[in-house]
């Protein structure tokens, strides 16, 4: 026993000094502590303990590593599950008294993320990467053709997707920070300092530094389109697990690095944006909703309270697209046929209606209230762009002869309009080449008139081609037998079908329908339509003067029966219902063959037999 005892004691004093610890303190350790050495934690999280504490200051490495050891003992309590060990009981004992090593594991996973999200949050919060230059270089370039480009708010900073290469650039020297290849990832963010980027592959986010490329933060499951840097202390994602109380929209104090679900609103959001001038506000845009909420950091976990709502019905937008005013102060919004500016303050939502101008992008000048609109007139009078005005409510044209390319792009930071051309990105330092300013009404009613002309030629153009066709179609067979003649229709999805029933060289049912041609007063063109393989039989009664059938059918069917009549397949167009789209399409089949439509028509989801003409 006294062997066993000293054993121990080397032991547990050797293990006592690798910690930095002496006898008289081991005697003093929590059963916490002893459960901490027993079960180390893991080499990740030591890791991402040791560079957070690198670059935190002195105040905050005395709370991080008070926030450490804390969380070190909420550890050792989950997973022990209520077992204390005593100083004297061994690493060994400890460890086959627990045997949960899959408990210490999911924690030191929890604890690592923990870790990375105060390490972003130190990232973020450090003065800009690139200070903005008074007067900045006109051109930025890159190594290869520019697709997209996305810019820092608070820094000469771009992140740029070229040819073969993501980039993070310079603005000020025009060097690259960071080159790297594509791949499947696609940038998705920069932050407002341009000290962090984030990229995406449709399976998982990652943020990343933008100097060296390391992985701040990785968040698997997570979406492209379901990621929000909001702020230098705030981001928000969407996680898809339904097992999980924390499914769905989730909020991550960077301060903290504690994460809380936003329960406001679960799915749909398309934007979240901080309130300039209201500090720990944030507006969430959903499909059909606006939400102001408002975060609580000073209680043990952050709180989110809703402080308004807004309807939003009819207006959409695109995920990844920064719809922020220059000032901060709002968002706008493209709806096809008007702009929108939604005040992040008040909710209140101020459209403006460009209708028959259809606009396709709106990019800030940089200019108060001040905005370059790309889109196009109808009827084809060619691609349009403007400056337009919001508080004057006046337009000007912008020459596209004076702007070849017209990929323009807002760089916040320096408040200018640049040009994506080729691999380089060029300020425009001379303004827009527009034309004087109209009011938008005036313009808006131009557009209407030469709207309305448009419609006016097209109109008279297709009366042209279809007369046209009308006599080109006269003077075939099948539409000179259908000039004094009837036409009756007959659609079914399917035909009757038995044990005997037919079948089609691949091997499909075909059903059997009867269709009696009696006699009538005129000829009769027989328009027979299904989905399913169908062979029709055609009876003609003495009498009765069937000119032709008009065979339309998506499976393969056959006509018999017909005697002299002409069988012409038109086409594999089915209808079984008078007034659907699927008629209306048949019906134009018809008259492309016979000039006319259909006088008559008899239509049923599954048929046996049918009978056409009588009458007088």
């Amino acid at each position: 026993m006294r062997t066993y005892m000293a054993k121990w004691g080397i032991c547990l004093l050797a293990g006592l000094s690798l910690a930095g610890c002496d006898f008289k303190q081991a005697t003093l350790m929590s059963p916490e502590d002893r459960i901490t050495a027993a079960f180390p934690v893991s080499e990740s999280a030591k890791s991402a303990r040791s560079v957070l504490l690198d670059q935190a200051d002195e105040a905050q490495k005395k709370a991080l590593s008070a926030e450490f050891e804390r969380r070190l003992r909420l550890r050792a309590l989950l997973c022990a599950k209520g077992y204390a060990p005593s100083w004297l009981t061994s690493p060994d004992d400890i460890r086959k008294n627990i045997n949960d090593g899959a408990c210490f594991s999911s924690v030191d996973s929890d604890i690592t993320r923990w870790l990375s999200l105060r390490r972003l949050g130190l990232i973020l919060a450090k003065p800009p990467l690139r200070a903005v230059p008074a007067s900045p270089p006109e051109f930025t370039v890159a190594d290869g053709t520019i697709q997209t480009a996305r810019f820092a708010s608070k820094a000469a900073v771009a992140l740029v997707v070229a040819s073969q290469d993501i980039e993070v650039l310079d603005m000020v020297s025009g060097k690259a920070l960071l080159r790297e290849p594509r791949g499947s990832a696609t940038p998705l963010a920069l932050s407002a300092n341009g000290r962090v980027f984030v990229t995406g592959d449709g399976s998982q986010v990652k943020v990343r530094e933008s100097e060296t490329g390391t992985v701040l933060l990785d968040l698997p499951g997570v979406r492209s389109e379901q990621f929000v840097l909001a702020d230098e202390r705030t981001l928000f994602f969407t996680r898809n697990d339904n097992r999980s109380d924390m499914s769905g929209l989730v909020l991550a104090d960077l301060g903290s690095g504690k994460e809380v679900p936003v329960n406001v609103v679960k799915n749909g959001v398309q934007q979240i944006l901080p309130v300039a001038k209201s500090k720990d506000q944030y507006i969430l845009l959903a499909w059909r909703g606006a939400y102001k909420i408002e975060v609580q950091r000073d209680k043990a976990e952050p709180e989110i309270h809703l402080l308004a709502e807004k309807p939003l019905d009819g207006i959409s937008m695109s995920s990844t697209q920064n719809c922020l005013t220059p000032d901060e102060s709002g968002c706008y919004i493209v709806n096809g046929k008007g702009l929108s500016i939604m005040a992040l303050d008040s909710l209140t939502l101020q459209t403006t209606p460009f209708d028959p101008f259809s606009i396709q992008s709106v990019v800030p000048t940089g200019e108060k209230d001040s905005f370059f609109v790309y889109g196009y007139m109808p009827g084809g009078d060619g691609q349009r762009m403007f400056v337009f005005n919001t508080s004057t409510q006046t337009i000007a044209t912008v020459d596209k002869d004076k702007l070849p390319g017209a990929r323009l792009v807002y760089v916040p930071s320096l408040h200018k309009l640049a040009q994506l051309n080729d691999n380089k990105i060029a300020l425009l330092t001379t303004g827009l080449p527009t034309s004087p300013p109209v009011g938008l009404s005036a313009f808006l009613a131009e557009a209407l008139d030469l709207a309305n002309q448009r419609k006016l030629e097209a109109f008279e153009k297709q009366q042209a081609m279809e007369a046209q066709a009308a006599a080109a179609i006269a003077n075939t067979p099948v539409a000179r037998a259908a000039a004094d003649a009837q036409i009756e229709g007959v659609g079914v999805y399917q035909g009757n079908t038995s044990p005997s029933t037919l079948r089609t060289p691949e091997g499909r049912k075909m059903g059997a329908i009867d269709v009696r041609v009696r006699p009538s007063a005129r000829p009769i063109v027989l328009v027979l339509s299904s989905y399913d393989p169908v062979r029709w039989n055609v009876i003609v009664e003495p009498g009765a003067r069937l000119s032709t059938v008009l065979l339309s059918s998506y499976g393969a069917s056959q006509v018999v029966g017909a005697g002299a009549a002409r069988v012409v397949q038109i086409g594999t167009t089915y209808a079984y219902k008078l007034g659907s789209s699927e008629y209306d399409a048949l019906n134009q089949d018809v008259k492309k063959w016979t000039g006319k439509g259909m006088g008559v028509f008899q239509g049923r989801y599954e048929g046996g037999s049918f009978s056409v003409g009588g009458g007088s």
